[in-house]
């Protein structure tokens, strides 16, 4: 049997469980040259473009996989149990998963979910030559009935965004087989202004530029994985330490993602709480002149400052937290991280906003950066390549130490357009002619044959020669 050129489309909420295909128990299936896309947003089932549970021979390929919203316990393609004996295959496919940077609405998905459920379901899946754009990871495992069989993932593209988790997450036991993850361009994209959590202890990083005086704004977004309440983002001045931080100081005011406290100056007000989840975006504003400050969660619409007694608006000078004993600055933007694994993308006005900037106030500063040499603690800027369950994350040195991607590359794979969707690579991208030859891989995702002569072009298009 074959499915091609087919289109799939979901509504944006619905109860129902919304999979654009579900194949089981399938062998001598061809799916190709198809668009799926699935908009449904609402977290009562998990909704995939293609979902594959306990098949033994299926071949997907050239598709166009897409989750423009976000959503929760989605996924681009999701493969389980493949029977003892079988393989799946799922080449030359397009995955481009929702929650674009800053979005206010919807969470990131997971792009490809490999599950091991079922004793016994012993097949393999062979995942190569794919693009994967965005999502909460790029390719997870989870396993719960043993060791992962001896799964391939090579030729891939990963282009993972500020909100991603990391390209890889192994949940529950690691791919058995390092060697068998190779040739993989991996790329985390965080545009510097992301800090992770990364070991025991709080870490912090500090803004490069600072203000002094009048009324700034920026926004923040909570990463996808939240666990200490110890998390938080305020500003200080250069005086606050980076390395030692319990609620706020003299020299800094806090918000605590956990409890929605605010801290002005080291005492947390009861009715200063703004709450917020993971993923969900924060804007800041603050009056340096009259020493106030107001926040607000844009993703839940809450109000500013949310539980105050009365209505409070930086745009029309209502209300406002003051800070008054705070030391004088000038200021910068703090963020402490409590845990490893927590993680906050800052946004001080580089890129376009969520919310809409209040009246007569400005962005915080267009070229603003975390500075890397500002870093106290257990706190980074590098963008993870993976985290592993028991492990956490691994930037790609340790990832390579693991066994993995040992011919792998770490760079930004140069796309034409990935704003436009887009995925074609320049002639100087560092994925062109950086992968392996594989079986049945003969063409790419529009149909173009594969250089036969040098090595595979990484992702689903072959570059011109």
């Amino acid at each position: 049997m074959t499915l091609e050129e087919c289109t799939a489309t979901t509504p944006d909420l619905t109860t129902s469980q919304t999979d654009a295909l579900w194949t089981s128990g399938n062998r001598g299936v061809l799916v190709q040259r198809n668009s799926f896309t699935v908009a449904n947003m609402d977290p009562t089932g998990h909704s995939d473009c293609i979902q594959s549970y306990a098949d033994i021979r299926v071949i997907y390929r050239g598709n166009r996989l897409i989750h423009p919203n976000g959503g929760e316990n989605n996924h681009g393609f999701i493969v389980s149990d493949v029977q003892a004996g079988g393989t799946v295959y799922f080449y030359n496919n397009v995955v481009i998963m929702g929650s674009r940077p800053g979005a206010a609405t919807g969470k990131p998905e997971i792009a490809i979910l490999r599950e091991l459920l079922t004793v016994g379901h012993t097949g393999t899946v062979k995942v190569w030559n794919n693009t994967i754009y965005g999502g909460l990871s790029g390719y997870d495992t989870y396993s719960t009935a043993g060791p992962m069989p001896p799964d391939e993932f090579k030729n891939n593209i990963i282009y993972a965004l500020p909100v991603s988790i990391a390209p890889y997450c192994l949940d529950s036991g690691n791919l058995n087989r390092p060697s068998h993850t190779d040739y993989n361009n991996v790329f985390a994209f965080t545009g510097r202004l992301t800090i992770f959590g990364n070991g025991a202890g709080i870490g912090a990083a500090r803004s490069t530029t600072s203000r002094s005086s009048g009324r700034a704004y920026f926004e923040i977004q909570l990463g996808m994985v939240m666990t200490s309440d110890m998390t938080m983002v305020g500003i200080a001045n250069a005086s606050e330490r980076l390395n030692v931080f319990t609620k706020a100081s003299k020299n800094s005011i806090a918000w605590k993602w956990g409890s929605g406290d605010i801290s002005p100056c080291g005492d947390p007000a009861s009715t200063c709480r703004v709450e917020a989840a993971a993923a969900d975006v924060v804007a800041f504003a603050l009056d340096l002149d009259k020493r106030r400050f107001w926040i607000r969660n844009l993703t839940t619409g809450s109000r500013w400052n949310a539980d105050a007694c009365t209505e409070q608006n930086p745009a029309t000078d209502e209300g406002g937290y003051p800070f008054g004993i705070l030391a004088p600055g000038p200021y910068f933007i703090m963020i402490w991280v409590g845990s490893a694994g927590d993680y906050i993308v800052l946004n001080p006005g580089r890129s376009a906003f969520v919310g809409a900037v209040p009246l007569g106030y400005s962005a915080w500063g267009a070229a603003s950066t975390l500075n890397p040499a500002d870093i106290g603690g257990a706190a980074t800027l590098v963008a993870p390549v993976a985290r592993i369950n028991g492990v956490g994350y691994v930037d790609w040195a340790q990832w390579r130490s693991l066994g993995y991607d040992r011919h792998g590359v770490n760079a930004n794979p140069m796309f034409i357009d990935a704003a436009a969707e887009d995925f074609r690579l320049s002639r100087h991208s560092p994925a062109a002619a950086a992968g392996m030859p594989l079986p049945f891989v003969t063409t790419d995702y529009a149909g173009n044959p594969r250089a036969r002569k040098r090595r595979y072009d990484i992702g689903a298009y072959a570059t011109p020669i």
